[in-house]
């Protein structure tokens, strides 16, 4: 018995050495878009972290802040074709839109608001 609860023992100490590795969040994953920095309607400018490809929150963290902005509108443009990925609050009034050079020739169109985190 005494064989056992120390072998026990000796298990669950070596489980609890590796469960740190396994449980830290990467916080974006493997698929974490680059920041992108935004100048908005009102002379207003911030960086943002978009989060990953998969974020279905509509969200990007101010980077050193404590907002989110909250995406109602999102596209894509060259200049020539606009690409609309969603447009999801038509009615929402005292949005803010703003524009992000991407690189390549690609920009991006957001409108939307700031929210505290």
């Amino acid at each position: 018995m005494k064989r056992f609860l120390l072998t026990a023992t000796l298990v669950t100490a070596l489980g609890a050495l590796c469960l740190p590795s396994v449980l830290q969040a990467d916080p974006g994953g493997p698929n974490l878009q680059p920041p992108v920095s935004l100048t908005c309607t009102g002379g207003l400018h911030f960086d943002i972290n978009p989060g990953t490809l998969t974020n279905q929150g509509r969200v990007a963290w101010a980077i050193n802040s404590n907002a989110v902005f909250v995406t109602a509108y999102l596209a894509f443009t060259d200049g020539t074709d606009t690409f609309v990925l969603f447009d999801s609050k038509p009615g929402l009034k005292d949005l803010i839109t703003c524009t992000g050079d991407l690189g390549g020739g690609l920009m991006v169109v957001a409108t939307g608001f700031l929210t505290p985190r």
